[in-house]
């Protein structure tokens, strides 16, 4: 059984979802079976649980703070966590309709939780005011051979 272990702790800045994506695709890459197209769909999802954290985890006012990755390939399949120790979701249900966005920006849809549920077979959300947000993800891989 084959077992490949990633752990990341990075500033919460904007350059750190690009080097986010490359390192789900470093762990993802060497495993038997994983299809360029699963490894594609991680990518995307991780980018947006990053880039949710970057915008919306320390906002003005609160302390800078880090993005907390783990990644574990175990009989083929995926758990990622990808966490933060900023502000929280005040209203979670809400953040996770699709088009919601906390942003209040034109820029942002609002479809980040609903990217990550379509990309990967599970989606776990879990959050407290003051304390943060984790988001944990799996997904079979190997599903293309």
């Amino acid at each position: 059984m084959e077992t490949n272990r990633l752990y990341a702790e990075l500033p919460a800045i904007s350059v750190n979802e690009a080097v986010s994506r490359v390192m789900i695709s470093g762990l993802l890459m060497n495993i038997r079976g994983v299809t360029m197209g699963e490894i594609e769909e991680v990518k995307v999802a991780l980018s947006e649980a990053v880039t949710n954290i970057i915008l919306h985890a320390y906002p003005e006012g609160y302390p800078a703070g880090k993005i907390y990755i783990k990644g574990v390939v175990e009989g083929g399949r995926l758990t990622l966590k990808i966490w933060d120790k900023g502000c929280g979701i005040a209203n979670l249900s809400q953040a996770m309709e699709p088009m919601f966005s906390g942003s209040g920006s034109q820029e942002r849809t609002g479809m980040g939780f609903t990217v990550m549920q379509s990309f990967m077979d599970s989606l776990d959300v879990r959050t407290e005011k003051g304390k943060g947000t984790s988001v944990v993800m799996t997904k079979k891989l190997g599903i293309g051979t």
